[in-house]
């Protein structure tokens, strides 16, 4: 019997894992369980785990560590991952920790004044993976899988039934960054609001879980709950940061715009890096984007739009395992 543990912190460790594990969930010869903490367990509504349960877990079961694989999210201000890592290698059980966004790839894995890299670090593209080694992740421990929390995206084409409206993706930019990138998310959302003044359109604030409590309540007259598969269907148009909601929506058919108002830092949107938008780093920018009333186009579609990205993790997992890919 294998066993595959599955652990994650923050929403975007939850989104690349969760599909994952789904599918080994429906197969033989397999224990496989899932560990949740933080604003990922609340995202599923379970209860939170600590690094002590998951330590207990690891080695509940009369196992061999060849056949155990810790499989992991990644965070932001969180070692929680990279605790259970670290522990893993004390056991010699084999990690994998799935990347969720083209970003702070070496910050990921930070415990104390050091770092606890996985064994093998799935992430999405070439991309990805030059940036990471540009970064100081080893380029031996990547894998090249996609992205398997947007299979489902892909598969979802969405139909704009309301005019007018505009949605913004928040993200807790001066949390993780203070003013360092020349904009935060309250300067962002206070233009958008205004721009939506000028143009005469309705706006709402989707809330990202790890906003500051602080923000949302000085804006919450505008927040809005719910999917993002609905929201793309009530609202014209989607702005945002450098969040990943802005790819999701995109790969629904949603008009998507980036706006970073004064970044002063390199660019981590992604929809602006794969060419998607051309993004918006001023007032008049996001003026001009949302006056034109266009979706941009990807010219070079990466490999992971084929929708597979589930399917490749899984056959990884299994060949780490030492399981023929086939089935």
């Amino acid at each position: 019997m294998k066993k595959i543990i599955f652990i994650a912190n923050d929403p975007g460790g939850y989104d690349v894992i969760i599909p994952v594990y789904k599918w080994f969930l429906n197969m033989n010869n397999y224990k496989t369980i899932i560990m949740l903490t933080g604003k990922a367990a609340e995202r599923a509504n379970e209860e939170k785990k600590t690094i002590e349960d998951i330590r207990r877990e690891i080695l509940k079961d009369d196992i061999c560590s060849e056949d155990i694989l810790l499989v992991t999210g990644t965070s932001w201000n969180s070692d929680i991952e990279a605790n259970a890592i670290k522990y893993c290698k004390s056991k010699s059980i084999r990690t994998v920790s799935i990347l969720d966004y083209w970003s702070n790839y070496k910050l990921r894995f930070k415990l104390g004044e050091n770092y606890e890299f996985p064994d093998y670090f799935f992430v999405m593209d070439e991309l990805a993976v030059s940036e990471a080694e540009e970064d100081g992740v080893d380029r031996s421990i990547m894998k090249i899988v996609g992205t398997p929390g947007l299979d489902k995206y892909l598969n979802k084409k969405i139909k704009v039934n309301q005019k007018g409206n505009v949605l913004f993706l928040s993200q807790p930019l001066s949390v993780l960054y203070g003013d360092d990138l020349g904009y935060t998310e309250y300067d962002a959302f206070e233009k958008v609001i205004k721009a939506c003044d000028e143009l005469k359109l309705n706006v709402h604030i989707k809330f990202h879980p790890k906003d500051d409590e602080s923000f949302k309540e000085k804006y919450s007259k505008y927040s809005i709950d719910g999917e993002l598969e609905s929201l793309c269907e009530t609202h014209e148009y989607i702005v945002g940061m450098s969040t990943m909601g802005l790819l999701q929506c995109a790969l629904m058919g949603a008009k998507v715009i980036s706006f970073q108002p004064g970044l002063r830092q390199n660019d981590m949107s992604i929809v602006n890096k794969l060419g998607i938008t051309k993004g918006a780093f001023s007032y008049s920018d996001l003026i001009s984007n949302i006056q034109t009333n266009e979706k941009e186009n990807i010219e070079h579609k990466p490999f992971w739009m084929d929708g597979n990205s589930t399917k490749r993790c899984v056959c990884e997992i299994k060949k780490i395992l030492k399981n023929n890919c086939k089935d």
